[in-house]
């Protein structure tokens, strides 16, 4: 048995059967079992799961009383036979074939885990899983490891890894039972404790945002235990780095991400609730942030979560609501100045009593915009054309940046240079308004056949721009491009995903992927 796909079930009705349906397809090749886990459904999830199983091989239902997702996972892993681990929630969806993906990567790299990208479902819409986008962020080979890639600690989500199961079973994980945010703890634990993890890039896990009327536990941020239940996990995390990895950058990454994104639903909220409410809101976080953020963290924080956290360290509600309404209003579009040798926030001082008002913390861990605008194809080879810039960061010229680019096979992390050239263009510049000017971000990437590595490859480009340095998937593609894409594909040499994944796939013509065998 390859894998165990283990599935916790509680009144998720409206979405069970496309999660389960998702999950079939997911498996490609494998030899695959499915543990359906009925966590004392009221609704009639459990007579679906039950009849699922009756009517799909390898799909085996189990009924328990309601004890919360960590002990439906736990009495899952309890059964499995396979010789990796899954999880999936029962509302989302997976992707075709990412089940194969990920156990032939793993396979072919010997980790004892891997992981995929992820994205958000919200009314049927796809939207970028923040989290995913840090975690995968400046990887640029097809294995990491924590203690090299410390934004690891973003991909704290049990859902897109595929886990072997002795690895899993030798260090005795178990789920966090009773509480919601459950993930957190036990996923920086495996990706400390393992081997390594072989990276696959695809987006292969889709989490749903429930709509209003039924919301998951995870989207109750009104709800005191709700709260109460995220501080807790998050501080297990914190204590499992400070008594056993005592890693000043894990730590550190921790500690952003606590401060920036884990909270940030809460915060927003805050505006919503009674005053006696969100002043005790406020009271919790600052017991928190006082506890775990160390004071030379805080300096590293986007200017608006310092600004936050000064405001819920102080009482300042008011306050505090002002500077929420302008970061949803506003400060994605602040005007970035290039003073002085340094780019600058210009954003109010009566919002801002923060002095440093430098740019650099908001692009460290987030990626540059990457899109593919043009393809065209001559002799065999195909010219693909794009840019990569920072919303808000102006490079007016090539020499303003450095590019250069490499495929990367999917499955073995084989990587090979190919001829990419710098290229000024205004059309990002005038689509954009022309308040800034990226005349000097363009580019234009050579492929030809010998170059392309056996098997599935993505194109990754190298930047070493004003604000920031590391490695790009390249993810969006114009229509244009597209349409023209499609007339390529017909030797294998290029695809793409669907409009959810919108990643550029280049296919060696006369080989199969490589992998395993």
């Amino acid at each position: 048995m390859d894998l165990t796909v283990i599935v916790p079930i509680y009144n998720v009705e409206q979405y069970l059967l496309p999660c389960l349906d998702s999950i079939a397809r997911a498996a490609g090749g494998l030899e695959m079992e499915v543990i359906l886990v009925d966590d004392g459904s009221t609704d009639g999830s459990g007579a679906l799961a039950k009849e699922y199983a009756e009517t799909h091989k390898g799909f085996h239902y189990y009924y328990k009383e309601n004890g919360g997702i960590g002990s439906a996972r736990n009495m899952g892993a309890e059964k499995a036979a396979g010789k990796y681990i899954a999880f999936a929630d029962a509302d989302d969806l997976v992707a075709d074939g990412i089940y194969e993906d990920m156990y032939r990567a793993a396979e072919f790299h010997g980790t004892d885990m891997a992981i995929c990208h992820a994205a958000r479902i919200k009314v049927e819409r796809i939207i970028a899983s923040d989290i995913h986008l840090r975690a995968f962020h400046n990887i640029e080979g097809g294995v990491a490891h924590i203690t090299q890639s410390a934004q690891l600690v973003y991909d704290s989500t049990a859902w897109n890894k595929l886990i072997r199961r002795d690895f899993y079973e030798r260090h005795h994980f178990r789920w966090p039972e009773g509480v919601v945010f459950e993930d957190i703890p036990v996923t920086i634990q495996m990706h400390y404790r393992a081997n390594g993890v072989a990276v696959v890039r695809e987006t292969g896990y889709f989490w749903r945002i429930r709509s209003e009327g039924s919301r998951s536990l995870t989207q109750q941020f009104a709800s005191a235990a709700n709260l109460s239940d995220k501080i807790e996990m998050i501080g297990r995390a914190f204590a499992f780095l400070d008594e056993e990895v005592r890693d000043e950058r894990i730590r550190t990454s921790l500690e952003q991400k606590a401060a920036m994104l884990d909270f940030s639903r809460y915060i927003y909220g805050i505006a919503d609730l009674r005053p006696a409410q969100a002043i005790a809101y406020m009271a919790r976080l600052r017991e928190f942030f006082t506890e775990y953020i160390r004071p030379e963290t805080v300096g590293t924080l986007r200017l608006i979560w310092q600004q936050i956290w000064k405001d819920i360290a102080e009482g300042d509600l008011d306050h505090l609501k002002r500077t929420v309404n302008y970061n949803k209003e506003y400060y994605s579009g602040a005007p970035v100045l290039h003073e002085g040798g340094q780019y600058i926030l210009d954003v109010p001082d009566e919002i801002f009593k923060i002095e440093d008002r430098s740019v650099l913390n908001e692009f460290r861990d987030t990626p540059p915009t990457t899109i593919i605008t043009d393809a065209e194809e001559a002799d065999g080879c195909v010219t693909l054309k794009g840019f990569l810039y920072y919303r808000r960061i102006e490079c007016p010229a090539i020499n303003d940046q450095h590019l250069s680019a490499y495929l990367l096979n999917d499955i073995t992390g084989e990587t090979r240079d190919i001829e990419l050239r710098q290229i000024e263009s205004d059309e990002i510049t005038q689509e954009r308004g022309a308040a800034y000017n990226y005349d000097g971000a363009g580019w234009e990437a050579l492929i030809r056949p010998e170059d392309v590595p056996a098997g599935r490859n993505k194109l990754m480009i190298r930047y070493d721009g004003p604000v920031g340095r590391g490695v790009r998937i390249t993810r969006g593609i114009r229509d244009e491009a597209k349409n023209k894409l499609k007339g390529m594909t017909a030797n294998g040499a290029l695809t793409f995903g669907s409009d959810a994944r919108d990643t550029l796939d280049i296919t060696a013509n006369d080989r199969q992927e490589s992998g395993t065998e």
